[in-house]
């Protein structure tokens, strides 16, 4: 069951491993869209319909103006998933120490 979030909050969900949306640094309007999933889980379009529900629940309940992700370059799968989200690539950051591509997506409208 999701927490009740307010707009400044995060809300989590419990599937398949773990998913979440949170502020990026606990700054600006954005939300980060998060996921894992346990192995079993994979290729099951649980990533794709999880993320979904949790960027209609961003720009629906939340009202941010933009989701973002970030994914490393050789997770083939999670990219997919992103951009079947309608997230684009914007451009490389590090994170953990690793490079990340970065992805979002602006609030229709």
């Amino acid at each position: 069951m999701p927490s009740t979030p307010t707009r400044r909050s995060c809300a989590t969900w419990a599937t398949a491993r773990t998913a979440r949306m949170h502020p990026l640094g606990g700054t600006g309007p954005d939300v980060e869209l998060g996921y894992t999933l346990a192995r079993a889980a994979w290729g099951r379009g649980y990533a794709t319909e999880l993320g979904q529900a949790l960027v209609e629940h961003a720009f629906g309940t939340l009202a941010v103006p933009r989701v973002v992700a970030q994914v490393e370059p050789a997770n083939h799968a999670s990219r997919r998933v992103l951009e079947k989200l309608g997230l684009t690539r914007r451009g490389q950051r590090t994170a953990y120490g690793r490079p990340h591509l970065f992805y979002a997506l602006e609030r229709p409208g």
